[in-house]
């Protein structure tokens, strides 16, 4: 295991290290794979739950044998902040089963992890370890901080910080899933703020993600710079990105 301020157990090697060599200014950026390698349940699993146990606004769910998530959160018959209680209560529900990525994540020297899961699983980690760990989401009060921090002059921060970009199961209001939330956030002039200091300042370091989520790649591409980032993925997926 390593500690703060070494290399951390994940960190990619090869062509890929050259774009990571100031680890102190690598920030994770986290998907569901990351969750799902910890038992947690993947956005499939979600989408099907709410086909399950959520009743539609017409008569069923369009491709309920394969649901896509974003759509079938749309199609709900239940206000859509109902929606975000009825999620965020079924995946606290399940067990923070820590994995050795996640134990390496939780000691990154940048001290600042951006994950688009809505669980708890790094929070739980950091204390587990001992780590003191500061939790955010996307309301204005967390994009606020987290914009305050990359930019700070005076980094890293001092305590690990965990960005939930797409909201967090302890405060289900700030959840990104239907439409309506997806609109609250790409209207949100701070995350887009935030997206153009970490493409100008800092490396992102994608784990566990195909890198489809829209909002982010949009406004990713808005604010292109010269700084280079990086996907880490099975060589099988490169492929399809």
């Amino acid at each position: 295991m390593s500690s703060a301020g070494d290399t951390p157990g994940f960190w990619p090697a090869g062509d890929a290290a050259r774009f990571l060599d100031d680890r102190g200014f690598v920030i994770p950026v986290l998907g569901a794979g990351l969750s799902s390698g910890a038992g947690l349940p993947g956005a499939q699993d979600l989408a099907v739950w709410i086909v399950e146990n959520v009743p539609s606004r017409r008569a069923g769910y369009t491709n309920a044998a394969n649901p896509d998530l974003f759509t079938v959160a749309g199609e709900v018959g239940i206000e859509d902040q109902e929606l975000r209680c009825r999620v965020a209560s079924w995946i606290g529900e399940w067990d923070l089963r820590s994995t050795p990525l996640i134990e390496a994540l939780v000691r990154v020297p940048s001290n600042l992890i951006i994950t688009l899961n809505y669980d708890l699983l790094l929070e739980e980690a950091a204390r587990q370890a001992g780590i003191e760990c500061e939790s955010l989401t996307s309301d204005e009060a967390g994009l606020k901080r987290a914009l305050d921090l990359v930019g700070d002059r005076h980094w890293p921060p001092k305590r690990l910080v965990v960005l939930h970009l797409h909201g967090s199961v302890d405060l289900p209001e700030t959840i990104v899933l239907d439409p309506s939330s997806y609109q609250r956030l790409s209207c949100d002039g701070r995350f887009s703020d935030l997206v153009s200091l970490l493409m100008r300042l800092k490396t992102m370091l994608f784990l566990g993600t195909t890198l489809d989520e829209s909002l982010l790649l949009t406004e990713m591409r808005r604010h292109r710079s010269d700084t280079r980032h990086v996907l880490l993925c099975p060589q099988g997926e490169k492929a399809g990105l």
